[in-house]
């Protein structure tokens, strides 16, 4: 088979920060990068960790997703306003000071909405964006998908 110097190849690892979870690699040409903050990455987690202890099955980090709503978490930072993309995932957004994905994950689980979103058992992919705009306040965007 032949490979391409640029081939990217993804790996998913699993708890290498945080003991669960998901971390998505990136390997280009011998280089190895994590895609996505750890705050991101600790959001994950807590959300995976709330799905296994309601016996769900964890969501896997998606590249694409990671992209949407790291992308989508930025747009709102610049035009500091929260408000849902009307794209073609589910979707969670938040806004907030405390810049702790403990606090992230408490505003979306006690959010019936949010928690349905989060809690759904047709999704088995995830994307977190997290986001601090120029006034300190944070925007987040988590993005679900079968």
């Amino acid at each position: 088979m032949y490979l391409r110097k640029s081939l990217v190849l993804f790996v998913c690892l699993t708890g290498l920060s945080f003991g669960e979870g998901n971390r998505l690699v990136v390997i280009k040409d011998g280089q190895k990068t994590t895609i996505g903050s750890q705050q991101e990455y600790e959001d994950i987690d807590r959300l995976n960790a709330r799905r296994r202890s309601s016996g769900l099955r964890p969501l896997i980090v998606d590249q694409k997703l990671m992209a949407f709503a790291r992308k989508w978490s930025l747009h709102q930072a610049k035009v500091r306003r929260m408000y849902h993309s009307g794209g073609p995932y589910a979707e969670n957004v938040a806004y907030h000071s405390s810049g702790s994905a403990q606090t992230l994950d408490r505003m979306w689980h006690n959010s019936s909405g949010h928690r349905r979103n989060r809690m759904g058992s047709s999704w088995r992919k995830v994307g977190v964006g997290i986001v601090r705009a120029a006034n300190g306040h944070e925007y987040a965007t988590e993005v679900f998908s079968r």
